[in-house]
């Protein structure tokens, strides 16, 4: 557990933030957004995950949407994500949000039963955006 307090802590230090969504006491998803370094600067990376049966109740959108005015006050412009190419729910919510689809990774991910999974890398450009959520 030390271990894992370190590299939280380094994290942390490094601006990397987090956000838990939860539950009663329950853990039920997270986000976090990377800022990246050098003349990568003024971009940050992010994710967002929602465990199985919390779904589909807006937590994922009430992330989104706190990320996006975060990295706004920090100065970023670019905020890149990826996303499973199956998970169209998702896609929909980035794309009415205004990200734009930039890429396609194929056969990016390998599952352990030898399946493959596509991600689509989108961007938003976050200079005088609203978001339509």
């Amino acid at each position: 557990m030390e271990e894992e307090h370190r590299w939280f802590e380094r994290s942390v230090n490094a601006g990397m933030l987090y956000l838990v969504a939860r539950v009663e006491d329950k853990v039920v998803g997270g986000a976090s957004m990377h800022p990246q370094t050098g003349k990568r600067a003024h971009v940050a990376q992010f994710g967002i995950f929602i465990c199985d049966g919390y779904r589909n109740l807006g937590l994922g959108t009430a992330m989104l949407k706190e990320f996006i005015e975060i990295a706004k006050k920090r100065g970023f412009e670019i905020l890149q994500l990826s996303v499973f190419a199956n998970n169209t729910r998702a896609l929909n919510v980035y794309k009415k949000c205004g990200f734009k689809e930039i890429g396609k990774l194929s056969r990016d991910i390998k599952f352990l039963d030898g399946r493959y999974a596509d991600r689509i890398l989108l961007e938003l450009h976050l200079k005088d955006h609203i978001c339509n959520l």
